[in-house]
C-alpha cells in the first residue's frame, strides 16, 4: 500500500512538472527558431518601472480604431494586427475578433475606449510587457532609477524590446535604450556615478 501511494505521489509531481517544463521549452524554441520584430515602447516611471526582478513597460502603439460594428467591453479580446517596417519594427495597423492572413497577428485586451473625431479608439493591453532582470542587477537597476528621478530618464532617446515571435508564442529577449541592452545601459549608468563620487571626492 506504502509504495502505490508513493508511485500515485510521483506520478502527480510528474504532472505537475510537465506544464511549466514544457513552457521553458516551447520558449527556448521560440528564442531559436522565431521570427525577430521590434516594438518600440515608452521611457519607463522611475517610480513604478520594477515590481520584484521585472521592468514594467508600454507599447508606444498601444491604440487603435475600433472597426465599425465590433461591439467592445472592457477586457475584451482582441488581435492586433501589424505591419513590419524594413527596419523591423511592428507598426499597429488596427485591430480585428480573428488574425488576418499574411498579418503579424497579437492577442491583446482592451482597456478603454474614447472617442476620436468621427470614430472610436481603443487602448490595449499585451500580456508581454515586462522584461526579467537578472536578480543581483534588479535592485541596481531600481535604485538607480529612483535616484535619478524623472528628469534624466526622459533624456532616453529611443527604446524598444526585441522580441522572438512562434505562432503564438512570444518571447521578450531583449530590452534596448539608445542602443545599448538594459544591462549594459544600468552597468554604464552605476559606473559614471561611481566615478562622479570618485572625482567630487578628490
Amino acid at each position: 500500500m506504502n509504495n502505490l501511494k508513493l508511485k500515485l505521489f510521483l506520478c502527480l509531481a510528474v504532472i505537475q512538472l510537465i506544464p511549466p517544463a514544457w513552457l521553458i521549452i516551447d520558449n527556448e524554441i521560440t528564442v531559436y527558431k522565431g521570427q525577430t520584430v521590434k516594438f518600440e515602447v515608452e521611457p519607463f516611471d522611475p517610480y513604478d518601472a520594477f515590481r520584484g526582478r521585472y521592468l514594467y513597460f508600454s507599447l508606444v502603439e498601444n491604440e487603435a480604431a475600433v472597426p465599425v460594428g465590433m461591439d467592445l467591453k472592457q477586457s475584451s479580446a482582441v488581435y492586433a494586427i501589424y505591419d513590419i517596417s524594413a527596419d523591423g519594427f511592428a507598426r499597429l495597423a488596427g485591430i480585428s475578433d480573428k488574425p488576418v492572413n499574411g498579418k503579424l497577428s497579437l492577442r491583446a485586451k482592451t482597456s478603454y475606449s474614447y472617442k476620436k473625431g468621427e470614430g472610436l479608439h481603443v487602448r490595449l493591453n499585451f500580456d508581454f510587457q515586462k522584461y526579467y532582470l537578472e536578480e543581483t542587477l534588479a535592485p541596481k537597476a531600481d535604485a538607480l532609477f529612483r535616484k535619478i528621478g524623472r528628469h534624466d530618464v526622459n533624456k532616453v532617446k529611443h527604446a524598444w524590446i526585441v522580441t522572438k515571435i512562434r505562432g503564438n508564442s512570444l518571447v521578450v529577449d531583449d530590452f534596448m535604450i539608445d542602443g545599448m541592452p538594459i544591462e549594459v545601459y544600468v552597468k554604464q549608468k552605476l559606473d559614471e556615478e561611481t566615478g562622479n563620487i570618485k572625482t567630487a571626492g578628490k
